[in-house]
């Protein structure tokens, strides 16, 4: 049987001191994810966002996201399960402290506002190609990223 995650993300990113590169706030960040566990659908969250996001939505060509979150913050609002995560068997955070994801492209779509990232998620150091369409808004000074994604865990 393949499981899939479905993660979701909204990012919200500040400035720094050059007008397009960015740093995300993972305090006012979420990545979010869910899983099929016996039928049943399972919500959970990561924190820990840090990462580097260039974007500038008319020069698509020096864009890049490459953000990674902390696998240990993994919650799913049931401990047991979140330690079983934890563990060998799915993250191994205690050798792959991390997920990352990293852009090899960003592209437009035909909607005002709409982008596509092709790029790579790295996973307890497996490392896989995926692609999904984006939303960026941008709000005093600030953007914020709004997408989701399917990840086969084969």
């Amino acid at each position: 049987m393949k499981q899939k995650y479905v993660f979701f993300f909204l990012l919200l990113v500040n400035a720094t001191l050059f007008a397009q590169s960015y740093t995300p706030v993972d305090a006012s960040s979420t990545i979010k994810f869910s899983i099929k566990n016996f039928g049943s659908a399972v919500f959970g969250t990561f924190k820990g966002l840090k990462g580097n996001i260039s974007f500038n939505p008319k020069n698509l060509g020096s864009a890049s996201i490459n953000i990674s979150v902390e696998a240990q913050s993994v919650n799913t609002n049931n401990g047991t399960r979140d330690n079983h995560l934890k563990k060998e068997d799915y993250f191994n955070v205690a050798v792959y402290p991390t997920i990352n994801i990293a852009s090899k492209k960003i592209s437009y779509t035909n909607k005002d506002g709409q982008f596509f990232f092709e790029g790579y998620v790295t996973i307890k150091g497996v490392t896989k190609p995926i692609s999904f369409p984006f939303a960026a808004t941008f709000k005093e000074n600030d953007y914020l990223f709004i997408g989701q994604l399917q990840l086969n865990r084969k």
